[in-house]
């Protein structure tokens, strides 16, 4: 009588296990990154420059740690590594966060985040402009159906005759898509002091707006901290340690957990429902930024 062996399935490759603690990682960040609207809208009664000024402090904290860590504790190394990029990077990362800030406090968390989907298509724009690197039809399709989007979330202001906050959200969806930029203009060199230069630079903006007048209540101060130390530092680590292990194309994907979750805190927490516009306009933005991950997906498993 012959003996039977049920086959044991093979473990997982390590390539595999790799990506699914990539894809984790990534959309973890995205989570982390959509609480941020939420925790700015917590703030009672400090002013958009206070915020700014402890919201950076708590970032640089943080990411001056995840430097000694990446770097096994030589931070001046990595510094001198990311050299004259990491000051284009700070620049980018500083307008960011500081518009990030006056963004959420002038318009919906559901505007911001949507005009701030479209970023990687900026980058790609900013890509073609600064590094000659060539722009595929299909994600000039993909740039020119964002900007339709962000027109249609626009109009609404235009016709108030208030677009501070699109403006704002404007300014730190190109801030963002410049640090993309300059990763790429480094050739993969790492990119984390340039954070840790720009929270600095964005200390001595919020310090300059307040006129040195940045003393908040103790529950203000928690929350900025929070915004900027725990969940700005922790979904960029987590982002770009799983970024490595996950294509690009899918990351476009995964980052999307940011845009739609951002808009349900704040409706759940604060009661604020997106206008027709916001919705409609960030619908085109989302599924141009869909569509162009999708093919991308599939050009890059594409044997």
């Amino acid at each position: 009588m012959t003996a039977t062996h049920t086959a044991r399935p093979a473990p997982d490759a390590p390539g595999a296990q790799h990506r699914r603690i990539g894809i984790a990682m990534v959309v973890l960040a995205g989570v982390f990154w959509s609480l941020q609207g939420p925790a700015v809208r917590m703030i009672e009664a400090a002013s958009g420059p206070q915020i700014i000024f402890w919201r950076s402090i708590g970032q640089l904290v943080v990411m001056l740690g995840v430097v000694a860590v990446v770097s096994r504790g030589r931070v001046m190394s990595a510094f001198r590594l990311a050299g004259y990029r990491a000051v284009a990077g700070a620049l980018c990362h500083a307008a960011a966060g500081t518009c990030f800030v006056l963004a959420v406090l002038h318009t919906t968390v559901a505007n911001v985040v949507f005009i701030m989907a479209s970023a990687p298509l900026v980058a790609a724009a900013g890509a073609w402009l600064l590094l000659r690197e060539r722009i595929e039809t299909r994600t000039l399709g993909a740039m020119l159906a964002a900007v339709v989007g962000v027109a249609v979330m626009m109009s609404e202001g235009l016709a108030g005759g208030d677009v501070t906050g699109t403006l704002f959200a404007l300014v730190t969806t190109f801030g963002f898509a410049g640090i993309a930029v300059v990763a790429r203009w480094g050739g993969g060199l790492n990119m984390l002091p340039a954070v840790c230069l720009g929270a600095a630079l964005t200390i001595a903006a919020g310090w300059t707006m307040a006129d040195g007048n940045v003393a908040v209540t103790a529950p203000d101060r928690l929350y900025a901290l929070a915004s900027g130390g725990l969940l700005t530092a922790a979904g960029a680590t987590l982002f770009l340690n799983g970024a490595k292990f996950v294509p690009a194309g899918v990351l476009v994907f995964l980052t999307l957990t940011e845009v739609v979750l951002a808009p349900v805190w704040v409706w759940a927490a604060f009661d604020e429902v997106p206008s027709a516009y916001t919705l409609a306009g960030g619908a085109i933005v989302l599924g141009a930024i869909c569509i162009e991950a999708v093919l991308r997906v599939r050009h890059v498993d594409r044997p």
